[in-house]
């Protein structure tokens, strides 16, 4: 999978791609400009475009195997899928998050006073499934 966290405007991911426990690849791009709509993905790579057409288009995408940090103007999202197709959660700038198989890791981190960025270097000592270049991405204040 990945690990992707969130914390006071800095969002942050690895680069790992997996089948299984082999390593397919360490500089994979995750984030994603679909439509205008920024997204950074986790989960089954060959769903991706299926969960962000229906996270866009607000149909479908029912039981796909992702979930994502997704950029708005007014605000950053969390989302998944679940029997029903996609859902969001706004998040509140202070607010600390994380998503994918390093999760716990990266919100220990982060609890712990590590930056997101530092968290998934954390996250990446424990799971196989979080490694390579660390990315991040600004997220500017929002109300």
């Amino acid at each position: 999978m990945t690990t992707l966290c969130y914390h006071k405007g800095e969002l942050a991911w690895d680069s790992r791609t997996t089948a299984g426990n082999i390593i397919q690849k360490d500089n994979a791009q995750k984030r994603v400009l679909y439509k205008g709509v920024h997204f950074v993905l986790c989960g089954s790579v060959p769903e991706f475009p299926a969960f962000m057409q229906a996270y866009v288009e607000g149909t479908g995408g029912a039981n796909l195997s992702v979930s994502a940090f997704v950029v708005h103007p007014e605000g950053l999202y969390r989302a998944s899928t679940d029997e029903t197709g996609v859902w969001r959660t706004k998040l509140s700038y202070n607010d600390v998050a994380a998503l994918g198989s390093g999760m716990e890791f990266a919100i220990a981190a982060v609890d712990c006073g590590k930056t997101p960025r530092e968290a998934i270097k954390v996250a990446a000592k424990r799971d196989n499934c979080t490694g390579g270049l660390v990315r991040t991405m600004s997220i500017p204040r929002w109300k």
